[in-house]
């Protein structure tokens, strides 16, 4: 399964081989990366490195971006949440080029966003076992749920060591996030589940509105009058009755009812 990176690796492994690139095998990104290594490789002196990055300035800004790893990760979790390279060069006030040549070389992963397995398990990292890092859980928060959560998840990585201040509404939020990946990371041995399931009374206790969730047919009977109130053959003055009969009626006999009310209709 290729990597994100798949084409700077090709083009690495074709320099270090002594292998001839052609345009018949290799596509203009990886041909490109394999002329600039080479070219890199002859030169030697500070001036010959200035003229090179004069010469493919996009792509040592990308080799920049990919190297320090500053900003990568908000470029990634941007790209996984469906957003295009002019947006995300506006976003994070780069040049467009920049952002496409580190996207066809670093992160080629725009024909598989499609691909959740591959997503999930090769682009974000995540591993049968061991701890889920947070920044695995950004990048699938963004796949998932898209941009809107990348700026509150950016957020909490720069605030990540402080105390956070439930009083106010970006505490709050800051909380949950660390809340959520100490839940993520909970080890799944007997003793963990055991002491989950002794604490099961205490959260349901503090936390009332978890109990009090309401059944499919108390849902079904509260919109009754209005369901079979909308068919034309109905009159509303039998409203109080219908409602009480279709919450006394089974799977079966709610199916009959209304295929009595359509027979009506026919």
């Amino acid at each position: 399964m290729p990597t994100p990176d798949w084409r700077w690796r090709r083009a690495c492994y074709l320099v270090a081989h002594h292998r001839h690139a052609t345009p018949k095998r290799e596509d203009p990104p990886t041909l490109r990366a394999v002329r600039f290594l080479r070219a890199a490789k002859k030169l030697c002196s500070e001036w010959g490195y200035a003229r090179l990055a004069q010469r493919e300035p996009d792509l040592v800004a990308a080799l920049q971006l990919h190297f320090r790893g500053e900003r990568t990760l908000e470029l990634h979790a941007r790209v996984l949440a469906r957003q295009s390279s002019k947006e995300i060069a506006d976003i994070m006030s780069l040049p467009t080029a920049v952002v496409q040549t580190y996207l066809d070389l670093f992160f080629d992963v725009a024909q598989r966003l499609h691909a959740t397995f591959y997503v999930t398990h090769v682009v974000a990292g995540v591993r049968p076992t061991g701890p889920a890092t947070a920044e695995t859980m950004m990048l699938l928060a963004a796949y998932h749920h898209g941009p809107h959560v990348i700026a509150p998840w950016l957020d909490y990585f720069a605030h990540a060591f402080e105390y956070h201040d439930l009083t106010t509404p970006v505490g709050r939020r800051r909380e949950s996030i660390e809340l959520f990946l100490a839940a993520q990371n909970l080890p799944d041995d007997a003793a963990t589940r055991q002491k989950l399931v002794k604490l099961s009374p205490y959260v349901f206790t503090t936390a009332p509105f978890l109990c009090h969730g309401r059944s499919a047919a108390e849902c079904f009977a509260d919109r009754a009058a209005e369901i079979v109130g909308n068919l034309p053959w109905y009159s509303r003055d039998d409203d109080a009755h219908v409602v009480e009969m279709v919450t006394k009626l089974s799977k079966q006999d709610l199916v009959d009812f209304f295929r009595a009310l359509i027979a009506q209709a026919a």
